[in-house]
């Protein structure tokens, strides 16, 4: 962690890294969407050190609190960048966020999934949520 960059790298899962903000008092608000179930972006977690013989990232030993309550994929026509940018302020809209994963897939977290929903059907591109991506994590 440094000046530029206030993000530790920690492990989420075996196959999965990503970034947390260190809040003191040894917690960490996770910082990107995972694609591990169970966690998501703005949990506040406390973490463990890492295996040293593997890696020595750090790993969530607990979640403390969640940030949004969904978390799911959604698919949409990549033909400009203007449909993500379009996608990801409908997602803002309804208070949630938005990272792209790979070109015409973004990673949403949200607390209402049907507010986003009518949002998402009045954008001028189709859209889909992926069918098993969607994570339920508890409130």
């Amino acid at each position: 962690m440094s000046k530029d960059n206030p993000h530790i790298s920690i492990h989420y899962a075996d196959h999965e890294t990503g970034w947390a903000e260190d809040l003191g008092n040894g917690t960490y608000r996770i910082a990107n969407i995972p694609l591990e179930p169970g966690l998501n972006i703005d949990d506040v977690v406390t973490l463990e050190p890492g295996d040293p013989a593997c890696c020595t990232r750090p790993t969530i030993l607990k979640v403390l609190s969640r940030g949004y309550r969904h978390k799911l994929a959604i698919s949409y026509k990549p033909s400009s960048k203007k449909n993500y940018v379009a996608l990801s302020a409908v997602v803002k809209r309804v208070g949630g966020k938005c990272e792209g994963l790979v070109v015409g897939t973004a990673g949403v977290a949200v607390k209402d999934i049907d507010a986003l929903v009518k949002q998402l059907e009045a954008l001028p591109f189709k859209t889909s949520v992926l069918p098993g991506d969607q994570t339920d994590v508890d409130a």
